[in-house]
């Protein structure tokens, strides 16, 4: 996660605010799990004191106003008008599929600094109307973005994963915490997404009960000192333990749909679970971004010679375990198999462990060894 400190106050590039749990539409895999969820807006004055109190340690460079449907709520204005006052990020944005969009009046379009609109296949918005929506931008200098989403990811699942590497690579490439900061303002309490606060709902139509989300919240009004606590909390590389109930961004692509009202009644009866809708593919692409070099082709600059990418890749993941790596690497080395590469996942560790990855790097030039910290 990549953060700039100015006077005293994380500097984000967003945090967002569900102003309407529901939605007007049931999409299949949307990562808020609207559709599940009882038709609610949250108070106002919830709304001021939580962002009000999370200004004095944090600032974005926008607040989106999302949901669920945001335009579902009739005192949409007034959560526009709060964020511009309270001045806890540079703009104010709203997400919406736009089905609502033209009951808005001028005080809408006069007030909100970005309009994200997204444009769903079998949703159709009709053409006079999408025309209306710009000249209405054009005339209150609102920034208007249309998106055609006619695919989204997998993302939340009916059955738990485990507690292991695959469920740390899935926080750790999640692009929704670490690179758009969808950092998530609910009743109190801040989130790095927006996944913990709304899944004990979704949860509890298949009977599961045994996720807490304080357990992946920082609570914005007991904190003793706000800038501190809340850098150590947005910097943790701890993986969320709602991460065993989502995909993030290696679930498999799926073409829009509408769920069933069975499917929405029970979850359960889609059946999606880690092993039939990982992207394994996709994994394996951010793997290779990820590791330093060129992707088909490596050259050692030691010997010259060229190093084809090899048939296998072998992950060892650490965190201040210097005494026990050398064994796990050498284990690897002595294999009779040797078109492999070592990709050592190394989570800031604070003893010797780079120093250790290093003095492999230099004395195996056969061997792709690359650490990702």
């Amino acid at each position: 996660m990549s953060y700039q400190i100015k006077n005293r106050k994380i500097i984000s590039k967003a945090v967002e605010y569900s102003v309407a749990y529901h939605c007007n539409l049931r999409c299949s895999g949307c990562s808020h799990m609207s559709p599940f969820l009882s038709k609610k807006f949250p108070s106002i004055e919830s709304f001021y004191s939580d962002i009000t109190q999370l200004g004095e340690g944090l600032h974005a460079k926008e607040i989106r106003l999302c949901g669920g449907e945001p335009l579902l709520n009739p005192e949409i204005n007034s959560f526009i008008e709060i964020a511009k006052r309270a001045g806890i990020a540079d703009s104010i944005s709203v997400t919406t599929n736009g089905l609502a969009l033209h009951k808005m009046n001028d005080d809408f379009w006069e007030n909100v600094d970005s309009l994200v609109i997204t444009l769903y296949p079998k949703v159709h918005l009709e053409e006079n109307l999408i025309e209306g929506f710009k000249r209405n931008a054009k005339q209150s200098n609102t920034d208007l973005k249309l998106f055609s989403n006619p695919y989204f990811r997998t993302t939340i699942v009916t059955q738990p994963h485990p507690k292991d590497l695959i469920t740390d690579l899935i926080f750790k490439t999640c692009d929704n915490v670490h690179l758009h900061h969808c950092h998530t303002i609910h009743e109190g309490k801040f989130y790095k997404c927006a996944v913990p606060p709304f899944l004990p709902e979704y949860l509890a139509k298949m009977r599961i009960a045994d996720y807490d989300p304080v357990q992946d919240a920082f609570d914005i009004h007991k904190a003793k000192d706000i800038f501190n606590e809340l850098k150590a909390f947005l910097l943790s590389s701890e993986t969320m333990e709602a991460c065993r109930y989502c995909l993030g961004y290696l679930g498999k692509s799926q073409a829009h749909c509408q769920l069933r009202p069975e499917v929405i009644s029970d979850p359960a009866l889609d059946k999606i679970t880690r092993k039939e809708y990982f992207d394994f593919n996709r994994l394996n692409k951010l793997l290779d971004d990820l590791v330093e070099g060129e992707t088909d082709e490596v050259k050692d600059t030691k010997n010259s010679e060229k190093i084809t990418n090899p048939k296998c890749s072998v992950i060892i993941p650490t965190y201040n375990r210097s005494r026990y790596l050398p064994k796990a690497i050498d284990s690897v080395l002595r294999q009779t198999f040797q078109d492999f590469e070592i990709i050592v996942v190394d989570d800031c560790s604070t003893d010797n462990t780079v120093q250790i990855i290093q003095d492999f790097v230099d004395g195996f030039s056969k061997t792709s060894l690359n650490a990702l910290i």
